[in-house]
């Protein structure tokens, strides 16, 4: 996933994923993607993501 703006830190988070640590044939994810849309609603948009997503999920340091 790509995240363009302004008030971004810049760089990558996360490792490269493991080819050979795969879950039934796919890559396993480091970073749910309801990660990247809690950390948006709260730090950027300031709403609530608890509301929208209906659970907490972790903030990401990218903003």
């Amino acid at each position: 996933m790509f995240i363009f703006g302004k008030s971004l830190k810049p760089g990558l988070i996360g490792t490269h994923p493991s080819l050979e640590n795969l879950n039934d044939g796919d890559l396993n994810f480091q970073i749910d993607f309801r990660q990247v849309y809690a950390t948006v609603l709260d730090q950027w948009m300031g709403v609530d993501s608890t509301t929208i997503l209906r659970q907490s999920y972790p903030s990401i340091p990218f903003v």
